[in-house]
C-alpha cells in the first residue's frame, strides 16, 4: 500500500484510508511511521485528512529510544505503521530495519495492549520474519496469486474490487480463525490477502510480553449467580463453565463468548443466576477454553458460605 499510494495510485491511498481510519480507532494522536525511507509518510499525506506522521528509522539510534506509551502505559500513538519489505521491488524497509522492529516484540506487545494500534505492511518476500514482532499465530503465508475478491466485511467498510485489484500485491494469509479476525480480501486461492484483528491483544496476535487469559475475579453472589471478572482474552473466545457443589454433583452447565476490546480491559458478566446453591458447602466453578489449538483448563472454589 505505502509503495503504490506514494507512487500516486488513488485507488490504493483509498484504501490505505481505510484500513488506517480502522486502526485509529477514532483517534486523533500522531502517527509513528517506522520506516527506512519516506513512501509511508508521503502516503499518509497523500491520503489527506490523517494525524501529523512522525518518522523513524528503525536502523537509527533513535528508534531504540522512542517511546511507544507514556505515563501508565498509555499510547502516545494512534498508530504505528511498518513500512513495506524492500523485496517488494521498490519498498524501503529491509531485513536490518525489521529485525530492529522485531527485537521490540514487548513493546509492541504493551502498545497493542493498552489500546495502540498497528498496521502491518507487507512482508513480501521476507514474510517469514517480517511479522516476528507479533507472531502471528499458525498464519505463515503464502505466494499470492490475482485476481482479489473483496468480502462481504471488506465491502462493509468501503473496500472495492479496484482498490483489491489496481496493484501488485506480494504475499497472502493463512486464513485465521473468525472471530476475531476479519478477512477484508481474498486471492484466487481463497487465501486471506488482508486481514484485521479488531480490538485484539497481544495474546491473540502474538507479541512476546503479552499477558495470559485471565480470570481475575469470581463471586458467588446471592446463593443464585456466579460472577466473574476477566481480561485479555482474544475476542470471541468461548469459555465453557460447569458448577458443582460438594456432594451434590453438576449443578449448572453453560458458555459465555469474550467480547472487545482485549488486553488490560476490565470485563465483567454473569454467567447464571438461577442456581440454588446450599449454604455450608464448598462450591466448584471448573471453566475450559481453546485458543490457537491450545485447551486450557481451570478450576476455582469459593465457599463454605454462600450469601
Amino acid at each position: 500500500m505505502d509503495f503504490h499510494c506514494s507512487g500516486g495510485s488513488t485507488d490504493e491511498c483509498n484504501y490505505m484510508r481505510i484500513v488506517l481510519n480502522k486502526v485509529r480507532n477514532g483517534s486523533t494522536k500522531p502517527i509513528l511511521a517506522l520506516d527506512q525511507g519516506s513512501e509511508v509518510p508521503t502516503a499518509v499525506t497523500d491520503i489527506g485528512g490523517e494525524p501529523a506522521v512522525t518518522t523513524v528509522d528503525p536502523t537509527s539510534p533513535a528508534f531504540a529510544t522512542t517511546k511507544f506509551v507514556g505515563a501508565g502505559n498509555v499510547p502516545l500513538w494512534s498508530a504505528i505503521i511498518t513500512a513495506s519489505d524492500s523485496s517488494c521491488g521498490g519498498c524501503d524497509n529491509t531485513p536490518a530495519g525489521e529485525a530492529k522492529i522485531n527485537a521490540r516484540k514487548a513493546d509492541f506487545a504493551t502498545f497493542l495492549d493498552n489500546g495502540g494500534g498497528i498496521l502491518a505492511l507487507t512482508g513480501a518476500d521476507n514474510f517469514a520474519t517480517y511479522y516476528d514482532f507479533m507472531s502471528l499465530p499458525n498464519l505463515g503465508g503464502a505466494p499470492v496469486s490475482a485476481p482479489f475478491t473483496v468480502t462481504a466485511a471488506g465491502a462493509a467498510q468501503g473496500v472495492t474490487t479496484a482498490m483489491a485489484n489496481c496493484c501488485a500485491t506480494h504475499s497472502s494469509f493463512k486464513v485465521p480463525p473468525s472471530p476475531p479476525w476479519t478477512i477484508l480480501e481474498t486471492d484466487s486461492a481463497k487465501l486471506a490477502e488482508t486481514i484485521q484483528c479488531n480490538g485484539c491483544g497481544s495474546s491473540v496476535i502474538g507479541g512476546g510480553g503479552g499477558h495470559a487469559p485471565n480470570i481475575f475475579e469470581l463471586d458467588v453472589k446471592r446463593c443464585t449467580t456466579i460472577h466473574i471478572g476477566y481480561n485479555y482474552f482474544p475476542v470471541g473466545t468461548v469459555i465453557h463453565w460447569r458448577v458443582n457443589q460438594t456432594g451434590r454433583g453438576t449443578l449448572a452447565t453453560g458458555s459465555y463468548t469474550t467480547v472487545a476490546p482485549t488486553g488490560k480491559t476490565m470485563h465483567f458478566a454473569d454467567l447464571t443466576r438461577s442456581l440454588s446453591l446450599k449454604s455450608g458447602l464448598h462450591t466448584h466453578i471448573y471453566f475450559r477454553w481453546t485458543i490457537s489449538g491450545v485447551i486450557t483448563k481451570y478450576v476455582l472454589t469459593r465457599g463454605p458460605a454462600c450469601s
